[in-house]
């Protein structure tokens, strides 16, 4: 399932939720590593590290998975549905015979 998750983003809840995340160098954990950690009103406390962020070589993402995070992103200037479009046949872009049809499809409709 595709969605325009760029409009969760924007929502007044997840805004709200970004102004409380605090980022800070952690040297120590390498290059592509990454901890969050995350504190309760309670004073609880959770912690999860990850060597590598998904996406990486290392770590790939699914066709999937790639290809949300493809909508998420160009879901921003055009449509879910032309994002899509796109999407598959950038996916596909070896067995492309030409590749103006892929290119007219990156164009953001007004």
């Amino acid at each position: 399932m595709i969605r325009n998750a760029s409009s969760l983003v924007m929502r007044a809840d997840t805004q709200d939720l970004m102004k409380k995340i605090r980022v800070a160098v952690q040297e120590d954990l390498g290059e592509f590593a990454t901890v969050a950690i995350v504190r309760t009103l309670n004073g609880s406390e959770f912690k999860k590290m990850v060597a590598e962020a998904k996406g990486s070589i290392n770590f790939p993402m699914s066709e999937t998975e790639l290809m949300q995070k493809f909508v998420d992103c160009a879901g921003r200037i055009m449509s879910v549905s032309q994002a899509g479009n796109a999407g598959r046949l950038l996916l596909n872009i070896d067995h492309a015979d030409n590749l103006k049809t892929i290119v007219q499809s990156l164009k953001a409709t007004e």
